[in-house]
């Protein structure tokens, strides 16, 4: 069953993702919206919450958290990282 994830639109043949899971969306695909540039990545690390639930993601042993692949995953729960705001001095 494949779901519809923003952002995945206009992909051609050959980047069409192999697997989607169903709960939360996850895709390991080459896609403006990826893993490591949302808020809750943390490397190789997902700590969204709706990610944790789904049994389809990997689970890291040693954290317990769910292993992402941060350059070409992503999933329905992708929130954008918050800029860090530069402190303007003036002279």
């Amino acid at each position: 069953m494949l779901i519809s994830i923003a952002g995945l639109e206009g992909l051609s043949k050959e980047s069409e993702p192999v697997h989607i899971t169903e709960k939360t969306g996850y895709v390991e695909t080459p896609i403006p919206k990826k893993c490591a540039t949302c808020e809750y990545s943390q490397g190789e690390l997902c700590l969204n919450d709706e990610v944790q639930e789904d049994d389809e993601v990997p689970t890291d042993k040693k954290t317990g958290y769910k292993l992402i692949d941060a350059e070409d995953g992503c999933c329905d729960e992708w929130e954008p990282k918050e800029e860090k705001k530069q402190r303007v001095v003036e002279l």
